[in-house]
């Protein structure tokens, strides 16, 4: 977390319906959102969706880490 509220924050993907909880709620849907797999398939894509400013939804993620970037929402740094 930045002083002036950007957030950089992840984790390990450990559930396999897909929803991601944000550690910190962020202001807006307007933040980016990445998730990497720990298995070694070739061509496979995440679909990122369903954001709220505290989840997201990551088809076909069952295992690996993520990462989300953006502004937090007021009163949380």
């Amino acid at each position: 977390i930045y002083t002036d509220g950007w957030c950089e924050q992840g984790g390990g993907i450990s559930t396999d319906n897909g929803t991601i909880t944000l550690l910190k709620p962020f202001a807006d849907t307007n933040y980016t959102c990445l998730c990497v797999t720990s298995y070694s398939r070739i061509n496979e894509t995440f679909h990122i969706k369903n954001k709220t400013t505290t989840t997201f939804y990551a088809q076909y993620a069952n295992g690996g880490t993520w990462f989300a970037c953006g502004q937090l929402a007021e009163g949380e740094y």
